[in-house]
C-alpha cells in the first residue's frame, strides 16, 4: 500500500494527512468485505499507526469513531494487525490522555491485557507501551488493577527479549507515578512488594544492555520514592549497579541513559548511607561531567543528582575537586530560567559553602587551642 510506504518520516506523514490519505484507510477497515483481506487490512492499519501523530492532533477522525473502530480490532485479527492497532492506541493516548476514557468505555483494556499473554515480541512491545500510556489515566489504571494487568507487565521483565524488558520497565513508570496521587488506587509501593523477588529482578536488569538500562533506571527512580522499596533495592546492591553504569563507556553519547541514571541516583541517595556509598564507589565525578552536556534534560537531572549527593561532605569535596569548570557551570546555572536546575545548582553551592565554613570554624578553634 502506497500510504504505508510513503509514511516513513514526519513530513511524509503530514503530507498523507493533508492530502486526505487517511479517509481511504478508514474505508478499508470499516468495510466488512475488505476486512476479509487481512494483508490489505494490515497495510491500512500500519499506515494509520505511522500517521497517528498527525491523525490525533485534532478530533476530526475521533469524531468519526476511529477510536471505537480500532478497539474493535483488538481481537479476532492477525498478529500483524494487532501489532499495528496496539501501536496506534499508544500514540493516540500519548497525543491526548482524554482518549483513554474512550478506550476504556469500548472495553479496550481487557483486550489489551489479553494480548500480554501472546508470544509475539513485537506485539508485546506495542501492547506494554499502550498499557503504559493508558496507566496515566486514573480510571484506566484502576481497571488494569482489577484485571491484574500490572502483575502481567511486571512478569515481562523476565521475558527473554531486551525490547520487551525495556517496554515493560517503561510501562511500570507511569503506573507507579500515577498511583501515588490516586486515593482509590491500591498503593503501587505495596503492590510492588507483593511480587516475590520482583525488585531483585528489576535491580539485576541494570546490568543489561543500554536499551534496558535506561528504562530500568527510570523505573528504579519511580519506585525508590517509597522508602521501604528503596531499602529493599539497596539491599540488592542498587548503588553498586548504578555506579557501574556511571563508570561504563557505553553511557557516553546516550543522553537518555544519562538522564535516567541521574534520576535513579538522586532518588537512591535518600536512603541510609547510599549517598556516601556512591561517593566511595567514584560515582560522583561521572555525574559532574554530565553538566557539560548539550541536552538540557541531562544537565537538569545531573544537577539534581549532585544536589542529593552533595549532602555528604566527601562528595562536596569531590564536586569541588572536579575542576573549576564544574563550579563555574554551577554558578552560571544558579541564574538559569529552569527553576529545577536553578534550585539544584543553588543547593549544591550552598552545601559546598556550608562545608567550607564549617571547616574554617574547626580550623579557627583548633588554632586557638
Amino acid at each position: 500500500m502506497s500510504e504505508l510506504q510513503c509514511a516513513e518520516d514526519n513530513f511524509a506523514r503530514k503530507a498523507v494527512y493533508d492530502l486526505k490519505g487517511i479517509d481511504p484507510l478508514l474505508e478499508i477497515i470499516q468495510n466488512s468485505n475488505l476486512r476479509q483481506n487481512k494483508c490489505l487490512v494490515a497495510a491500512a492499519t500500519g499506515a494509520i499507526w505511522k500517521c497517528s501523530s498527525a491523525i490525533f492532533k485534532t478530533k476530526k477522525y475521533v469524531d468519526k469513531g476511529i477510536i471505537e473502530l480500532l478497539v474493535s480490532m483488538l481481537h479476532g485479527e492477525t498478529e500483524e494487525i494487532l501489532i499495528n492497532v496496539s501501536g496506534t492506541i499508544e500514540e493516540m493516548v500519548k497525543a491526548d490522555i482524554s482518549y483513554a476514557g474512550t478506550v476504556k468505555k469500548c472495553s479496550g483494556i481487557p483486550y489489551l491485557i489479553k494480548l500480554l499473554t501472546i508470544e509475539n515480541q513485537e506485539l508485546l512491545v506495542n501492547t506494554t507501551k499502550a498499557i503504559g500510556a493508558l496507566a496515566r489515566d486514573t480510571e484506566s489504571r484502576l481497571e488494569m488493577e482489577r484485571l491484574d494487568g500490572f502483575r502481567l507487565i511486571w512478569s515481562l521483565l523476565k521475558y527473554p527479549s531486551s525490547s520487551v524488558q525495556a517496554s515493560a520497565a517503561w510501562a511500570i513508570c507511569p503506573y507507579v507515578k500515577s498511583s501515588r496521587v490516586s486515593c482509590n488506587s491500591l498503593a503501587s509501593s505495596e503492590m510492588v512488594r507483593n511480587y516475590v523477588g520482583g525488585l531483585e529482578v528489576l535491580v539485576q536488569l541494570l546490568m543489561s544492555s543500554g536499551e534496558v538500562q535506561a528504562a530500568v533506571c527510570e523505573a528504579v527512580a519511580a519506585i525508590a520514592s517509597n522508602p521501604e522499596n528503596l531499602a529493599i533495592m539497596s539491599d540488592h546492591n542498587v548503588v553498586q549497579y548504578l555506579t557501574q553504569i556511571a563508570l561504563s563507556q557505553h553511557v557516553n553519547g546516550n543522553d537518555l541513559l544519562k538522564s535516567c541514571l541521574a534520576k535513579a541516583i538522586r532518588e537512591c541517595c535518600v536512603w541510609g548511607q547510599n549517598s556516601k556509598e556512591f561517593g566511595q564507589r567514584q560515582a560522583v565525578s561521572p555525574i559532574c561531567s554530565y553538566l557539560s552536556s548539550k541536552d538540557s534534560d541531562v544537565v537538569r537531572e545531573a544537577a539534581k543528582a549532585l544536589c542529593a549527593l552533595s549532602r555528604d561532605p566527601q562528595n562536596c569535596i569531590t564536586i569541588h575537586q572536579c575542576g573549576r569548570g564544574v563550579v563555574r557551570r554551577l554558578i552560571r546555572h544558579t541564574g538559569s530560567r529552569d527553576e529545577e536546575l536553578r534550585e539544584a545548582a543553588a543547593g549544591i553551592m550552598s552545601n559546598i559553602r556550608t562545608l567550607a565554613l564549617t571547616t574554617e570554624k574547626i580550623r579557627f578553634y583548633q588554632s586557638k587551642n
